[in-house]
Order: C-alpha cells, then sequence, then structure tokens
C-alpha cells in the first residue's frame, strides 16, 4: 500500500475522535429590575428629574467594555425611574445631562436625582491549566440637587454587594474589533466579553436590590423643605 495514502488515513481516522469543543454562545445583558409591589407606596407630590448615572471605575474605563457599559448606564436610569415611580414620586423627566433640561422642566422639579457607579474588577489571572478569577466591587453615590440653583440638597454614598466568579480572558479589543494596545504598543489583555456580561449580569441585580433599599422614600421627602428653601432665594440664577 502507498505509505502516503496509509498517513492521510491515519491522520483523518485521529482527526475524527479529536472534536472541537463547539463555539461559545454569546451571552446576553440582563440589566433588568423588577421593583417589589407598589401597592403599599404613599404617593406624593414631589416630582424627580433623573439624570443618566455617572460612571467611574476600571470597568467602565476599560475600552473593550464600551459597547456592554452603555447598554448598562441606560438600563440603570429606566430601574432608577422605576423604583421612584414604586416609591410613590412622579418622574418629570429623563435626561442625559443638566445642561438638556430646559427651564420650565427645571422649575417644575422638586429635585433632580444625578446618580454615579462605581465599578472595579480585580483580576486574578491563573496559571497552566488554572482559571481565572475575577472580583468585582462596586458603589453607588446619588446626588440630590435643586433644579434652579443646582446646589446639593443631599448625598447619599453606600457599598454594593461584592461578587466574585470564575472567567476566560483574552485579547482586550474595542468597541471597532480591533485589538487594544498599551502605552509600550504591546496588546492588552483583558476578561472576554461573556465573562463580563456574567460579571455585570450579577453584579447588576445586586446593586438594584441594594438601591431599592437603600433609597427610602421617607428620607427623599423630607429633603423638599431644604429644595423649596434654596428655590425660594432670589439671588440664584438657573443655568
Amino acid at each position: 500500500m502507498n505509505i502516503a495514502k496509509v498517513c492521510v488515513v491515519s491522520i483523518m481516522v485521529a482527526l475524527a475522535g479529536c472534536t472541537l469543543p463547539p463555539p461559545e454562545q454569546p451571552v446576553s445583558p440582563n440589566f433588568v429590575f423588577n421593583p417589589p409591589s407598589s401597592s403599599s407606596a404613599t404617593k406624593n407630590a414631589m416630582s424627580i428629574a433623573i439624570l443618566l448615572p455617572g460612571t467611574s471605575g476600571s470597568f467602565f474605563e476599560d475600552k473593550s467594555n464600551e459597547s456592554l457599559s452603555l447598554k448598562f448606564i441606560n438600563a440603570a436610569q429606566v430601574d432608577l425611574e422605576k423604583i421612584l415611580i414604586s416609591k410613590g414620586f412622579t418622574i418629570s423627566g429623563s435626561f442625559r445631562s443638566y445642561d438638556e433640561m430646559t427651564y420650565s422642566q427645571k422649575e417644575k422639579s422638586t429635585l433632580i436625582m444625578r446618580p454615579t457607579i462605581s465599578y472595579n474588577i480585580d483580576l486574578r489571572r491563573g496559571g497552566f491549566g488554572q482559571g481565572s478569577m475575577a472580583t468585582v466591587r462596586g458603589s453607588v453615590a446619588v446626588e440630590f440637587l435643586e433644579p434652579l440653583s443646582k446646589e446639593k440638597v443631599w448625598i447619599k454614598h453606600f457599598d454594593l454587594p461584592e461578587t466574585t466568579q470564575q472567567v476566560q480572558v483574552g485579547l482586550a479589543r474595542g468597541a471597532d474589533g480591533n485589538l487594544i494596545k498599551g502605552p509600550d504598543g504591546g496588546l492588552l489583555y483583558s476578561i472576554t466579553l461573556n465573562s463580563a456580561t456574567n460579571l455585570l449580569n450579577s453584579f447588576y441585580a445586586s446593586s438594584f436590590n441594594r438601591l431599592w433599599e437603600q433609597l427610602d422614600e421617607r428620607e427623599i421627602v423630607s429633603l423638599r423643605s431644604d429644595a423649596n428653601k434654596l428655590k425660594s432665594r432670589s439671588n440664584y440664577r438657573a443655568n
């Protein structure tokens, strides 16, 4: 028998027994929070405007997470609105920034909520044959502003529950799909998109459970008198 044919047949048999693993299925973002029943909420006349959440921390600063971060931020603004409505407040609008609000919108609002979400990832890359682990630590700062003067009425800061998961690590890519290089020109590594999405899904759920607990309607209602005092001043000028 021809030796070349024997070699080809042997290789084909060997490959038949070594099936490649199926490609990893994309993980979908699950950034949705459903507040508990609002049937017991006491309706009040306070109208609150919500600004798009600000961000800080290593996750949001990582360019490879840019698209995922945007989905997180937009979903967070919607769910903050749901929380306030469930607690009895009226929403005067959701805005990307303070400057987007008209004078009339500021005048009709009792308060403006300006949240900032911090999300940091501590990655521990595993050695040969070992998995990598990532721990997420975060915090939220919620500022309430008097709409016309833009002065701070109150700020609340609290930490979020810590999350640790095993993750996959690969070459970092930007939103355009291109590889990201460091200052020295070398390629950078980061958590894969699927792993980042899994982490953020868990973080989002625990974050908004904590936000629901921390944003007490009685505490927010108590800010009305301070906001009215600022609004009644004659020496402010709305921006």
